[in-house]
């Protein structure tokens, strides 16, 4: 958005109907807080109550999608909601301008955290106007002096805070606020007061910034189930977030704890914690994920992998608490594409030379094969991301290194290519993100009898982000960004690997392959001892080599000195051991250390 678009959409009265369209930028997302909750209703709000009410409550044959919900005039953030969180959602009353008639809020109680309004309405010529309605990147909280603070941002560059008064004509004034612009001359940190606009520090910024989060409150709502049935509902809450006392005023500490997070997904407040992940049939330590809070983490190995340069593939899968995402992460599969005497090899494995033949793909045709054994063959291509200069000179690099490991006498190198691709496919209703790298080296082996062309071809790593729906795409994928950007193979994986090959090699030639696997478990231990051991092992290393899919980031120094990679869209970042808090500051841990940029 250019730069006096941006100012003007902040500016203009945004909050009557009439004018929301040609407001369409300054309006969206929604969190909120409130006062002493007025139980009384006029009964002027009560079919927008009951359409709440229907929403929540009535027993749909269908589901409702967010654009059945949209067209019946109601915040389509609440087809997000499971069943238990609907029990949270309510409304409240409060007279906020000054006329004498009660505005409404609909908003979610949510325990330890001042959550987003849905939707704000006030009375106009006698009819209930809507003010403001929820978003994806827009949010509006009620203070104590019944202003109005509203959050948003039209891009990584782009950011605001401002605070609005409602007057008694409906319209909401913005009274000032602070806006960052990296586009903009004298920027990127602004203060606003009324429609005068002042370069500020970043000192300044961040102050006035923190001192409007101070000032929202918590709401209590009102049940819809009790307004419409005259009985009272007694809320599900998630495990571990307290009862319907905890949340009646905000606590004087913000000591939550990982499993109370509501929320990792896009711009929003999230926690992750480091972990390390074991292979559970041998115990090898697998890979070192950075999972987010609330999202099952799993590890498994493939151990029969035709290949003696990786006879074990791992794979790593993250499952999002409403199972609306995941992420796959899959380590190292090295194959080869022959042709022996003018006829190719088909595809398959060979168990006596231990070798998968897989004819040769760029990153784009291996996507092709990858979708397929997922199930998701016939996926739509929609869309593809840029990948860094830095990633292709890498993969370059590392098909040379492959082309020069494999020459020696009686071999010519014909040679090598290394490729990479970023694409946002469609499967039905399914989206799916696909990251792969490819190194090929290609030789020719002919010793006068023999004539053998041969690509070895690797696929280091690939990750997979498989979401629900548009929307869940849009919402997880900066948690997906942050955890692909430090997560990582181990070393020890790595090293046993190297050895277990090594092991089928000898066991070829010894005729013993069908020990091979006694031979992996009884070894492994001792294996992954020899790995940190040596010189090259680093337990807390993360996989900087991979970090550049992520393209809007930035790179925070950790405690013990490592780095870690971390999507714009969190505002700040926070460390306690290997937990990880990534959110608005107003809501940062107390006696967590703040991390800084390491540029």
């Amino acid at each position: 958005m250019k730069r006096k678009a941006l100012l003007a959409a902040l500016l203009c009265a945004f909050l009557l109907l009439g004018s929301f369209p040609a407001c369409a930028e300054a309006a969206g997302d929604g969190r909120m807080a409130g006062l002493p909750s007025h139980a009384q209703n006029s009964g002027i709000y009560d079919e927008i109550l009951q359409k709440y009410y229907d929403v929540l409550y009535a027993d749909w044959y269908m589901p409702l999608t967010p654009g059945d919900i949209e067209e019946m005039g109601l915040c389509y953030m609440l087809a997000y909601l499971h069943e238990d969180e609907k029990a949270l959602v309510g409304y409240y009353l409060q007279d906020i301008n000054g006329d004498g008639i009660d505005e409404l809020f609909i908003g979610n109680n949510t325990p330890y955290y001042i959550e987003s309004i849905y939707q704000l309405y006030t009375v106009v010529d006698g009819e209930p106007t809507p003010v403001f309605t929820a978003g994806e990147r827009d949010a509006l909280y009620l203070r104590g002096d019944g202003t109005l603070l509203r959050e948003g941002s039209g891009s990584a560059s782009e950011s605001f805070s401002l605070i609005y008064r409602l007057d008694d004509t409906g319209w909401a004034r913005v009274q000032e606020g602070v806006i960052y612009d990296d586009n903009a001359a004298g920027g990127p940190y602004f203060l606003l007061k009324g429609e005068d606009e002042t370069a500020v520090s970043e000192k300044q910024f961040t102050a006035t910034q923190l001192a409007y989060e101070k000032g929202k409150i918590f709401v209590n709502y009102n049940s819809l189930y009790t307004w419409h049935n005259g009985e009272t509902v007694t809320p599900v809450y998630p495990e571990g977030t307290g009862d319907s006392a905890s949340h009646q005023q905000r606590p004087g500490t913000q000591n939550v704890s990982p499993a109370q997070t509501q929320s990792t997904s896009g711009g929003g407040q999230g926690y992750f914690s480091a972990q390390t992940l074991y292979d559970p049939q041998t115990g090898v330590p697998t890979a070192k994920v950075l999972v987010p809070s609330g999202w099952d983490s799993s590890v498994s190995v493939n151990w029969s992998f035709m290949s003696t340069s990786s006879p074990g593939v791992g794979r790593v899968t993250l499952q999002s608490p409403d199972g609306k995402a995941a992420i796959l992460i899959v380590s190292n599969q090295a194959l080869a594409d022959m042709t022996y005497n003018g006829t190719r090899v088909g595809e398959g494995t060979d168990p006596g030379l231990y070798i998968t033949t897989l004819h040769y793909r760029d990153a784009d045709g291996v996507q092709q094969v990858g979708l397929q054994n997922e199930g998701y063959g016939g996926a739509e291509l929609i869309g593809s991301y840029p990948v860094a200069d830095s990633i292709l000179a890498m993969v370059q690099e590392a098909a040379q290194v492959k082309l020069r490991a494999n020459l020696a006498a009686l071999i010519t190198p014909i040679g090598c290519e290394g490729t990479a691709a970023d694409n946002l496919y469609r499967y039905g209703n399914t989206y799916i993100e696909y990251y792969t790298l490819v190194t090929a080296a290609r030789v020719d082996v002919n010793n006068g009898r023999v004539d053998l062309d041969c690509t070895y071809w690797n696929v280091p790593i690939s990750f997979m982000f498989i979401a629900d729906s548009r929307e869940a795409y849009d919402q997880y994928r900066p948690v997906f960004n942050t955890v692909v950007a430090n997560s990582d193979f181990t070393f020890e994986f790595l090293y046993v690997n190297i050895r277990y090959g090594s092991a089928i090699d000898d066991a070829i030639h010894a005729g013993l392959m069908q020990k091979s696997m006694e031979y992996i478990l009884g070894s492994s231990g001792s294996w992954v001892t020899e790995a940190e051991n040596s010189p090259d092992y680093d337990s807390s290393k993360f996989a900087d080599q991979w970090s550049d899919v992520i393209y809007e980031r930035d790179e925070y120094e950790t405690t013990d000195g490592s780095r870690i990679k971390v999507s714009t869209q969190y505002d700040t970042v926070y460390q306690d051991g290997d937990r990880l808090y990534m959110g608005p500051d107003a809501y940062a841990p107390d006696g967590w250390t703040r991390l800084e940029k390491t540029y």
